[in-house]
């Protein structure tokens, strides 16, 4: 839960210093069930006052997000998202090229083509083809890196906005200009870090404060002209997700267009971050694309314009945001986490060795005392009982590798930014590697039994037992493993 408080508050109701969000319910994965946001001035954190926000989620077996609020969505086996239901009514509908996790067409809600999308030879999206002609063009301009330099579209007034040179990066392939931040040249950035601590243009000049994490903005100062600034207020949970924008007293800016078109939304937190709508950077020329840093995201389709730039390390669909799951994960470009928890860029971050990953199997072989648990109060006690995965956390954490916190669950392997894949018809299967499969996990010892099959320990009611891990062992898992490389950071 997310409390702030405001004792000087004079707006009551009004007042979005005065903010609660509170996930209320998990399931036995962690996945969150129940999302509520309230504001406005109550007696404490435990009572409510007015809702904003309140939606219910359900999942899939792979974890893909089913259900929010009142949206309904359906997958394919890829994990492409299929169609989008707003209670029994068909908003749209997505198909995709034979043979690939390209977005080809989307259909309207009576089932009438609405666009076609093109992709360039690096599967990035080049132009959408809109079925009313002219309406709604859209074009997509890149550099020799794949980074978007520029995005154009054929606006509702009948007029082209946009271009082809519109966003700058600097050697580390951070944006120092946006596409528009409300002006005609755009705006300059510059950092600290990853965070943007300053935004300049003709006019406005902004300034920003951040928090200790990152997309964790806490103040900004807004230039209003003749040498004098406004003071801005963000509130987020503390790991990037924005819940409100607001001045000194508490007023609500949000709606105004020193938020959404001035450069106010450019600090990095991720608005409406718990669904597909999920916003980031978006600027006035580039509606509905968010910016996470490496490429943009699209709102409408809930989706990357472009392939991951680390390839299958994000998971086997190369477009897919944060494994069709945004409630329990973002995507701020690919993250490992050091020892203090502190997330760092994937340039910082390497596969553990195979010295490190033999220390990380001897240690599960060495915890043998960890049983199943079935009482969810008891399953996090250390070294008496807990679940497969706090088992290869564990040993993990005994081998002398950085924390994971929180302990990840067995389906939030392929959206953790601590883990890649790893493709064993490609590559050689290590000691450490982490194994999935039918809902268990457990850790590989890098070899194969006399049937081919991978093998490895799991803990079990009797303690630690190294067992073959494969299509329909123990009959209980149909389906092939999914192999996991532990990510750790630079020395």
């Amino acid at each position: 839960m997310v409390c702030s408080r405001h004792p000087a508050s004079s707006l009551g109701s009004n007042d979005y210093f005065e903010h609660r969000a509170r996930y209320s319910a998990l399931n036995p994965d962690g996945a969150v069930l129940d999302y509520a946001r309230d504001v406005g001035v109550a007696a404490s954190c435990a009572s409510t006052n007015i809702p904003v926000e309140h939606a219910t989620y359900q999942y899939d077996a792979r974890h893909e997000m089913l259900h929010d609020a009142n949206k309904t969505y359906t997958y394919d086996s890829s994990g492409n998202r299929l169609t989008t239901r707003d209670g029994n009514v068909l908003e749209d509908s997505l198909l995709y090229t034979p043979g690939s996790n390209r977005l080809w067409k989307s259909f309207k809600s009576t089932g009438t083509l609405d666009k076609t999308f093109e992709h360039d030879g690096n599967g990035s999206r080049h132009i959408e083809v809109p079925s009313c002609g002219t309406c709604d063009w859209r074009l997509y301009y890149y550099n020799s890196l794949g980074q978007q330099t520029g995005h154009k579209f054929f606006s509702l007034s009948g007029q082209w906005l946009g271009g082809p040179l519109k966003c700058f990066y600097d050697p580390l392939g951070r944006r120092v200009q946006a596409c528009d931040d409300g002006s005609s040249g755009g705006g300059y950035a510059g950092f600290d870090g990853e965070n943007v601590i300053r935004l300049t243009a003709t006019t406005p000049v902004w300034r920003y404060v951040h928090g200790p994490g990152l997309d964790d903005p806490l103040v900004a100062m807004y230039e209003v002209g003749g040498g004098a600034f406004r003071k801005h207020y963000y509130l987020t949970d503390g790991r990037g997700r924005h819940l409100a924008f607001t001045d000194s007293v508490g007023t609500n800016y949000e709606g105004d267009v020193t938020y959404f078109q001035n450069g106010g939304n450019q600090a990095g937190s991720i608005g409406s971050s718990n669904g597909f709508a999920n916003t980031r950077g978006e600027t006035p020329s580039a509606p509905q694309l968010s910016f996470y840093r490496n490429r943009y995201y699209d709102q409408q389709t809930g989706r990357f314009t472009q392939e991951d730039p680390i390839g299958i390390a994000g998971g086997a669909n190369l477009y897919a945001y944060s494994g069709n799951n945004p409630v329990t994960f973002t995507d701020p470009f690919g993250l490992c986490t050091d020892k203090d928890g502190k997330e760092l860029p994937k340039e910082q971050c390497r596969d553990v060795t195979s010295d490190e990953g033999t220390r990380v199997y001897d240690k599960a072989v060495e915890s043998g005392a960890w049983t199943y648990c079935k009482d969810p109060a008891q399953k996090d006690v250390p070294n008496q009982k807990g679940d497969c995965t706090d088992y290869v956390g564990a040993a993990m954490d005994a081998a002398g590798l950085p924390h994971l916190s929180p302990t990840v669950r067995t389906g939030d392997f392929a959206g953790s930014d601590d883990f890649r894949v790893v493709d064993p018809s490609k590559e050689t299967v290590q000691a450490g590697d982490v194994v999935v499969q039918g809902g268990h996990a457990g850790v590989l010892n890098g070899q194969r039994d006399g049937r081919g099959r991978l093998t490895g320990t799991q803990n079990g009611k009797s303690g630690t037992q190294v067992i073959p891990w494969g299509k329909g062992v123990r009959g209980l898992d149909p389906v092939e493993p999914v192999i996991y490389r532990r990510q750790v950071p630079r020395q």
